[in-house]
């Protein structure tokens, strides 16, 4: 009885390699012999037969029968099976008949086997088992072609990544927006303000105007960017093949930028850990930044992020008799171990860096001053405040008072502030600075500085 109709020979593979493994597998005389095998069929593989007899030698013919009678081993104890749907005449019942691909009383069909492999292997075929309460049916499916499509953009998740695109053009803006105001207010004060002060703008400045939680997430994406691996699809002949494109210039330079990114992650630890580290903040603070900074650029540029495939077909039934789900596997471009690994190099530069001036210099004391609540923690721990303390009370230069959220007016004898942090506004009493020093300078700098008395 005849189960299935070739319509070709071969299905699109090399027959000759083929030929060359079953040589001794399958007796391709006694195939000629059907009735079902076309003339093209005969010469194609009678030529083949008679290429691998001439031009290889008994060795490597032997090796290559072991494999492939190894292989067919492997697959006879599958039981994979050809199934096809008959009915005797149009009365009769519909009948299932089955037959296994490697059937020892068929060997003239082993041939035709090696066909199914050879498609099932280049994923020109499908083989499916069928497991329910009466036993398994492991079935091998009809030849079909490759579906080349492009994924739709509807269905790509990137609300995420959008978001997160416009929470870093926010941060970004504010930086910029509080830069430019503290070089306005310092072109206003013709240079009478802290210059070591500026250098804090990230550290104040962005924890006061954009928040600890912005700056983690921006800390977060650049090392999610460390952590993820371009990829590209590459197609040879009947295989797709997935590789790392060669780092170009560009993106040597965006792997910098990202890993220099880090650093914010850094300053927010610095804020959070102001609690225990005190007076030895701003000694470092700027070294665990910069360690940070570098081994996540050395991390990322010689150890980068390997992507990885892995194939495990499942499927659900989602609808039963009418609609299977199935996932082929996973391509993985991203390193959760990679994103650790970053994590714990900031928390361990910012531990390492604070106990190292800590055993150096366990006695460090900062200039005392009156408390004011209108001083951020950070400022009070970072900035250089020992040439503006005058009669234990801070002048605070308005540059350096804009990075705290305090944006100050002079009106009459008064300075006139309005706290962002708090969103409260407070009237300071501008005492006469020649009560408080009688060198012009200093006389000239503080009465252009806001005193800190709240």
């Amino acid at each position: 009885m005849v189960f299935v109709r070739f319509p070709r020979c071969g299905c699109g593979f090399d027959c000759v390699g083929c030929v060359s493994a079953i040589h001794f597998t399958v007796n391709v005389r006694c195939v000629f012999k059907c009735d079902l095998v076309s003339r093209y069929c005969q010469s194609f593989l009678g030529g083949a037969e008679t290429w691998v007899s001439t031009f290889m030698s008994p060795s490597v013919v032997g090796r290559l029968y072991q494999q492939a009678r190894s292989i067919q081993d492997e697959v006879a104890a599958l039981d994979i099976q050809v199934v096809q749907f008959a009915q005797v005449d149009a009365s009769s019942p519909v009948e299932l008949l089955r037959m296994s691909v490697f059937d020892s009383c068929d060997p003239n069909f082993h041939l035709f086997a090696w066909f199914f492999l050879v498609d099932w292997a280049n994923g020109l075929r499908e083989v499916v088992s069928f497991q329910g309460d009466e036993g398994t049916l492991t079935v091998i499916s009809a030849y079909t072609q490759y579906d080349v499509s492009t994924p739709n953009t509807l269905e790509i998740p990137h609300n995420a990544a959008y978001y997160c695109q416009l929470c870093m053009q926010y941060t970004t803006a504010m930086i910029f927006l509080v830069t430019f105001f503290a070089l306005v207010y310092s072109a206003g004060l013709r240079g009478h303000i802290e210059g070591l002060n500026m250098v804090e703008i990230n550290r104040v400045g962005g924890i006061v105007w954009v928040g600890r939680p912005l700056l983690f997430l921006r800390s977060l994406v650049a090392i999610l960017f460390l952590s993820t691996t371009d990829v590209q699809l590459s197609i040879s002949g009947i295989f797709t093949r997935m590789g790392v494109p060669q780092a170009t210039g560009i993106q040597r330079l965006t792997t910098v930028l990202a890993g220099s990114e880090t650093c914010w992650l850094v300053i927010v630890l610095t804020d959070l850990g102001l609690v225990v580290t005190k007076d030895h903040t701003n000694s470092y603070s700027l070294k665990a930044s910069i360690l940070t900074m570098v081994v996540s650029i050395v991390l990322s540029v010689t150890t980068p992020v390997v992507p990885s495939f892995s194939l495990a077909r499942t499927c659900d039934a989602v609808q039963v008799d009418y609609q299977l789900a199935c996932h082929a596997g996973v391509v993985t471009i991203g390193s959760d171990r990679r994103v650790l690994e970053l994590v714990a190099i900031a928390a361990s530069s910012v531990g390492l860096c604070f106990a190292f001036e800590r055993w150096r210099n366990p006695t460090l004391t900062l200039p005392r001053h009156k408390l004011s609540l209108l001083l951020p923690a950070s400022a009070h721990y970072l900035y250089n405040k020992g040439p503006w303390i005058l009669d234990h009370t801070l002048y605070l230069d308005k540059a350096s008072a804009f990075l705290c959220g305090l944006i100050t007016v002079s009106y009459k004898q008064s300075v006139y502030v309005l706290d962002i942090k708090t969103w409260r506004t407070h009237r300071l009493r501008d005492e006469s600075t020649r009560l408080i020093s009688n060198i012009q300078y200093d006389q000239n700098r503080m009465a252009a500085a806001v005193p800190l008395h709240e």
